[in-house]
């Protein structure tokens, strides 16, 4: 009977979007595939909008072997890891990513996801990360995810001396971001627009951007001191 109340509370949880209280009573009623779906279906947005620390929580409450063999999961705790500076660390999550992610056919997007994620750690070789952004950015629905591709493809191409090209996917990436509400991904690509117009001379545009920056970020931070 408890069991079923935990998971009673867990579902109303989620309709409200209390999504730290749905995954909590997932937990205490002990239903994992409850609690996987939780993190897999709402962890991206929370990522998005500076609740790292939440999804870092919420993954540890899984058995590690679980997470280790669940693709998603393992790329959430990849993204974890970057928003914590870890980028060793998350380049073993998305190696363990790729071990779990077996067929093509399910998990595509994944894959794709694990493509972009992979361009903004990898800095050795240029044009392979270029490669899987480029991927990304044509595989991958309007999104988060996108707008992530976004980011990385258009920082690659400002490496790359390519600075047409990469104004014009940070802008796209930056009102993709703004449109979803993923706030970091909105404050990194106006950060790097502003770098971008800097590097051009136009002190007006990249003090715009810098400002936008700030602002998006301030509202993650806000968002994360609330939670």
């Amino acid at each position: 009977a408890r069991r079923s109340v935990a998971i009673r509370a867990s579902d109303w949880f989620e309709r409200t979007g209390d999504i730290d209280r749905a995954v909590d009573h997932a937990s205490r009623a002990d239903a994992t595939e409850r609690v996987i779906r939780l993190i897999a279906t709402h962890g991206p947005a929370m990522q998005t909008v500076g609740r790292h620390h939440s999804v870092d929580r919420w993954l540890a409450m899984l058995p590690r072997d679980i997470v280790l063999s669940n693709g998603p999961l393992c790329l959430l705790s990849a993204s974890t890891s970057i928003a914590s500076g870890e980028g060793e660390e998350a380049l073993i999550w998305l190696k363990f990513a790729d071990q779990a992610v077996a067929e093509p056919t399910d998990t595509e997007p994944v894959r794709l996801e694990m493509k972009a994620l992979r361009s903004m750690l990898v800095t050795s070789d240029i044009d392979g990360a270029l490669t899987d952004a480029n991927q990304a950015y044509e595989g991958l629905p309007a999104g988060r995810w996108h707008a992530f591709a976004c980011l990385s493809r258009g920082l690659l191409s400002l490496v790359r001396g390519d600075d047409a090209v990469a104004l014009e996917l940070l802008e796209e990436g930056a009102i993709e971001a703004r449109l979803v509400g993923a706030s970091t991904i909105e404050a990194q690509c106006c950060g790097a627009l502003g770098f971008a117009y800097a590097g051009t001379g136009e002190w007006t545009l990249a003090r715009s951007m810098a400002r936008r920056a700030r602002q998006q970020l301030g509202v993650a931070l806000g968002i994360a001191a609330q939670a």
